[in-house]
């Protein structure tokens, strides 16, 4: 996965292997479907639906969160130091022993 968003020629690299990987599914499961019996065909077929329906959305969200991660931590760091700066007592949490 990569680490930042891809720009320019990685996005198409990117996109490329993924067409790459949706062809090799696609020729691998017209090849096996003469032998799958009638039943699975559906079974495969509503798998193969569902998942084309919701892969793409668990993976940009994923994405989203993966390559958002270092401006969250920066935002977190400076919550934290501005929460810390506002607390009196030099920033200590005192556990009222």
């Amino acid at each position: 996965m990569p680490r930042s968003r891809p720009q320019g020629k990685r996005a198409w690299l990117w996109l490329l292997h993924l067409a790459w990987i949706i062809v090799a599914i696609v020729v691998a499961i017209a090849t096996l479907w003469p032998s799958v019996p009638a039943i699975w065909r559906w079974i495969i077929l509503g798998f193969f639906a569902y998942s084309a329906i919701v892969t793409p959305l668990a993976i940009a969200q994923t994405l989203r969160a993966y390559w958002n991660a270092p401006e969250a931590a920066e935002k977190n760091r400076q919550l934290v130091a501005l929460e810390r700066g506002e607390r009196a007592g030099g920033g200590r949490l005192s556990r009222g022993f």
